[in-house]
């Protein structure tokens, strides 16, 4: 398989403290991979280098064969764990901001996910509930049909509807085209069955990184794994 981003020895450290020590993956087209960990971990911080918007101060990071830049946001959609620039937007003023800043941005798709999801288009982004908030960005990165989809945490403080409906959405663009999948997050439980691959940090540090499948088969479930793992 293509192999789209690689990560090899990177490090990064804030004010003397290792938040990312020495971490190699690579993720290829195809695959959804899901980077575990407790808050804390390096997960978010990781996620940053992968795309380009953090420098690493150690390591080397490839994004399609290069150094990741602006130009790799054409071919990326990232959705953070938190801060987005249409807070104080309606929704229809959003999307047509998302139509001049992202290319290949595909505003019916964008619309029929939010029908979906009974956002009105003139709702405030700012008086959504935290749910449709959540659906409503993840619709904007959805809708430039990615090569690379990654996502920080997109189910945290979601009620367990809203994480069903985000989990449905991603594994619909996987079959809709979206080449591959990095999230991360700890809510093991509501991925059980999405991810192909399984990155397990901890302290910064890589804990395991295997198949979804080996894993399930070694442990019984992707749940039972980090409860064990974490605890050894």
């Amino acid at each position: 398989m293509t192999e789209l981003l690689r990560l090899d020895e990177v490090g990064k450290s804030f004010r003397g403290r290792k938040v990312v020590d020495g971490i190699s993956f690579t993720l290829r087209q195809g695959r959804a991979v899901g980077l575990l960990g407790p808050n804390g971990a390096g997960k978010s911080t990781l996620l940053k280098i992968a795309v380009g918007l953090i420098a690493a101060d150690s390591g080397k990071v490839q994004l399609f064969g290069g150094t990741p830049s602006w130009r790799s946001f054409e071919r990326v959609a990232f959705l953070p764990d938190r801060g987005h620039f249409t807070r104080g937007m309606s929704v229809s003023e959003a999307l047509q901001l998302a139509g001049r800043l992202y290319p290949g941005f595909n505003p019916g798709t964008a619309r029929e996910i939010l029908e979906d999801a009974r956002i009105s288009r003139g709702a405030y982004v700012n008086e959504l509930s935290k749910g449709q908030e959540a659906r409503f960005h993840l619709a904007l990165c959805l809708a430039r049909r990615p090569a690379v989809l990654v996502l920080d945490e997109p189910f945290a403080g979601l009620d367990i509807l809203s994480r069903e409906a985000m989990v449905e959405a991603v594994i619909g663009a996987i079959a809709g085209g979206v080449q591959s999948v990095l999230m991360s997050t700890h809510d093991v439980d509501d991925v059980e069955g999405l991810f192909d691959e399984v990155i397990l940090l901890r302290d910064g540090g890589l804990s395991l990184w295997d198949e979804a499948e080996t894993l399930r088969a070694r442990y019984g479930s992707l749940r039972q794994m980090y409860k064990e793992v974490m605890r050894g």
